[in-house]
């Protein structure tokens, strides 16, 4: 028995050639309206509301809803990402920002966010290629040569830090506090004169409760160029600003015994060495106040401890400098009234200052003043 088999191909020929009243009576399909277009713009909004309140939970809520209704859209993943950048989830932040790159590969800002957000991760170097790009996509970019500057800061290159901060402070000379950072730059590179004038400018166009660091760091300038008087007086009104560290005690006690404060020196320093007792130079400069007093006893215990702490830290320098300054406490002899110890031409102090009483005092190296930082 011969069986025929199904052919498909047969009965599309044979349903093509069925009558066309056939076909007719078939109902046309109707045309189906494509969905509206998702507009996120309102979320977005609301979004930004909640960020610009501070309220970076809420705004971080939206702007995830608005990244799934429209994945495409680079302003909610850069919008999600800042606010979980704000919340201190920068591990998130980054990924989000790095979505928003992707889908807005020449908007610079998002290049210098996430870079901030691996300065917050501590990982310099993704965060120096995004502020090099940053400043390749727009060489106008201010903040992105700030916060470049910062990272050189931090690495010790001062002198590229310097290049960056001005760069920023051409492009927006109005941000203060590009001059604080060139300022704190510049004197790590010991340009006193320079980090004075930047701190200067900072000080003065800056709400006084912010500037006790620039006081403080201006102090520091002054102290280095023997001008101790001046150094007394800004180190004083960065105590009075505060918050105080222990290192603003250190140095206006320093100040003190230099302008022959030294009474203030030593209450001073007794301070800085109660928060931090492995402070060398707080022991040495308050064992010359109170030797400066009379107080022997007092001086040969504190410089003792001075060459012990120096020694103990590899401080080879400033361990010789106090060991010098031990030697010449002679018991039984006094000294009170004594001019400061005079800072010899070669320290980065500067040329040797006055004495309180205005008479030149003559440098007694090796018992010079130990370096400070």
């Amino acid at each position: 028995m011969h069986v025929r088999l199904f052919c498909p191909a047969r009965l599309i020929v044979v349903v093509l050639a069925l009558s066309p009243l056939w076909l007719s009576a078939v109902p046309a399909r109707q045309a189906v309206a494509a969905p509206p277009a998702v507009t996120v713009q309102p979320l977005l909004q609301r979004a930004q509301l909640d960020f610009d309140k501070k309220e970076y939970v809420a705004a971080m809520v939206l702007f995830t809803e608005a990244t799934v209704l429209a994945p495409m859209n680079a302003t909610a993943w850069a919008g999600k990402a800042r606010s979980e950048s704000f919340l201190d989830n920068d591990v998130a932040a980054v990924s989000d920002y790095s979505t928003a790159i992707t889908l807005a590969p020449a908007n610079a800002t998002y290049r210098l966010r996430r870079g901030l957000s691996y300065n917050s991760l501590y990982d310099y170097d993704e965060a120096m290629r995004d502020f090099d790009a940053a400043i390749r996509l727009n060489p106008k970019l201010a903040d992105a040569y700030y916060d470049r500057a910062t990272i050189e800061d931090v690495r010790g290159d001062y002198m590229a830090a310097v290049a960056d901060d001005t760069q920023g402070i051409r492009w927006n000379p109005a941000w203060w506090q590009g001059y604080m950072n060139r300022g704190e730059s510049e004197l790590s590179l010991q340009e006193w004169q320079a980090s004075i004038a930047d701190l200067t400018v900072y000080i003065q166009h800056t709400a006084k409760a912010a500037c006790a660091c620039a006081y403080y760091e201006r102090g520091n300038a002054y102290f280095h160029l023997g001008e101790y008087a001046k150094a007394y007086s800004d180190h004083k009104q960065a105590i009075t600003l505060g918050p105080v560290e222990s290192e603003y005690y250190e140095r206006l006690g320093a100040d003190a015994y230099m302008v022959g404060r030294y009474e203030e020196g030593v209450s001073a320093l007794t301070i800085a060495i109660s928060a931090d007792p492995s402070d060398a130079l707080a022991f040495y400069y308050r064992g010359m106040a109170r030797q400066a007093q009379g107080n022997n006893s007092g001086a040969l215990s504190d410089l003792q401890e001075a060459v012990q702490i120096y020694a103990e830290q590899g401080d080879t320098v400033n361990e010789q400098i106090a060991s010098a300054a031990l030697r010449q406490l002679q018991p039984g002899t006094s000294t009170a009234g004594v001019t400061p110890t005079a800072v010899p031409a070669t320290s980065p102090f500067g040329a040797v200052s006055p004495s309180p009483a205005g008479t030149v005092v003559t440098d007694v190296s090796p018992s010079a003043t130990p370096v400070l930082g």
